[in-house]
């Protein structure tokens, strides 16, 4: 009887849907604009009422917007899912039942659609009230309780790729918010204790739930007064992770074994996602210099598709700080001790690489240390393979240039505040001069 609605169905329909957002940027938020119909084209609202007219036909068992697929049920002069509204209506209808509210299902209690500014953000007052107008399109949830199951679902929103959870904007519909107030002549008024909910759950990549769910209270009774918003609140959905697509369920303390009394409706809009941000890459070429005290640490620089930010440094897995620079100078180490050295790159959408780790072990011996003026220090004194240079964050910025006896360059490094490593492993043995700026110092290697 559900076949054309069944989520076996729904996915091949999908299938054979063009999708829309192949080319959206890593970290591009993408938001539902439902301005913008693509199953079907267009949508036309019945004049007197403001709902789709294709709400109750057979022929779409989902209307998309986009990257967004809503399930929808039609059939003579019922639907379940979602549907397309303009009306704003948020007319108390009584308590007369089906037969008050059913003609005027459509509704909202913000009053409309939430307006958003030529950018498409969303237009807010000064109090942070989402602002809203008649005639701007929402959509309407009615949850068919009586068809859900564990792999069907009468409320989803279907994504065509897999992409990270924002949130979403949610309304309350006029005939429970009233009904909780006075009844609706099937649902009670709502007493101390009780409760209207919606559950958002996450859809893995092969849209079976991944165990992550949201809940949001629409409607509470509680502490002797009745809690239900009229506005357009906001929801994160940022806990479920990455998802390639949600359902919807609902709850009410009024109900009965055959579901619940309280109607269950809500109405939803602005739903967002976010393209998958790919971590950064792993740094390289760790390098470590280390005296009976301190370790110089560097390594080469990350690459991203967006920006680095910044690097945490680790000592021991324990996180000491994060810099911007490419090197960091540990001290105060326990001499002839070893330690493992971590680093892990952060970029602007605060995606992490994985981390990179070395082993060094400080000496048990004292190192010579040179001073170049009295904002540079150069260690170790003699040298090896590398050597330390360590400038003053208030020291004027000058090349590093390394020369030999005879005054011959060998060696020109652009250096920065902080300990900087220098792979000096292509020099002869032999006496070498380091200046900085107009000062020099002697190191032998």
């Amino acid at each position: 009887m559900r076949k054309e609605n069944s989520f076996k169905a729904l996915l091949l329909v999908m299938m054979t849907v063009t999708v829309n957002n192949l080319f959206a940027l890593p970290g591009d938020t993408i938001i539902l604009n439902l301005n913008q119909p693509t199953n079907p084209e267009s949508i036309a609202f019945d004049a007197q009422n403001g709902y789709w007219t294709g709400t109750f036909d057979t022929n779409y068992p989902i209307i998309e917007f986009g990257d967004f697929a809503f399930s929808h049920s039609g059939s003579g002069g019922y639907w379940n899912g979602f549907t397309v509204s303009n009306s704003g209506d948020n007319t108390d209808y009584g308590n007369g039942g089906n037969a008050s509210w059913v003609p005027y299902q459509w509704g909202c209690m913000a009053g409309g659609g939430i307006k958003t500014d030529a950018s498409g953000k969303v237009v807010k007052d000064a109090s942070g009230k989402v602002e809203t107008e008649q005639g701007i399109p929402y959509l309407v949830a009615y949850w068919g309780y009586f068809m859900e199951s564990d792999e069907d679902h009468s409320l989803q929103t279907i994504l065509y790729n897999s992409y990270e959870a924002v949130g979403v904007y949610v309304n309350n519909h006029p005939w429970p918010y009233y009904g909780n107030i006075s009844g609706d002549g099937f649902a009670r008024p709502f007493v101390e204790g009780d409760y209207l909910k919606l559950f958002i759950h996450g859809l893995n990549e092969d849209y079976e739930s991944n165990g992550l769910v949201v809940e949001y209270t629409l409607a509470e009774f509680t502490n002797g007064q009745l809690i239900e918003s009229p506005d357009w609140e906001w929801i994160d959905l940022s806990s479920l992770g990455t998802i390639s697509g949600f359902y919807y369920t609902m709850e009410s303390t009024d109900g009965s074994e055959w579901g619940p009394n309280t109607a269950v409706y809500f109405c939803l809009d602005k739903l967002q996602v976010r393209q998958p941000n790919t971590p950064p890459s792993i740094p390289t070429d760790l390098q470590a210099v280390a005296t009976k005290t301190t370790i110089a640490f560097s390594w080469t620089a990350s690459t991203d598709d967006g920006q680095i930010t910044g690097y945490q440094v680790y000592l021991d897995d324990q996180l000491v700080e994060t810099v911007t620079e490419t090197s960091y100078l540990f001290e105060g180490l326990i001499p002839n001790t070893s330690y493992e050295l971590g680093v892990v790159a952060i970029d602007n959408a605060n995606a992490l690489s994985g981390k990179a780790t070395i082993t060094q072990s400080t000496l048990n011996t004292v190192w010579i240390s040179s001073v170049i003026g009295d904002k540079v220090v150069v260690y170790p004194n003699p040298f090896i393979d590398y050597i330390v240079v360590n400038i003053d964050s208030d020291s004027e910025a000058h090349p590093l240039v390394i020369s030999d006896i005879s005054g011959k360059t060998v060696l020109s490094v652009d250096v920065t505040a902080g300990a900087n490593c220098i792979n000096t492993s292509t020099l002869e043995k032999g006496v070498y001069l380091v200046r900085y700026g107009l000062n020099t110092a002697k190191v032998v290697k």
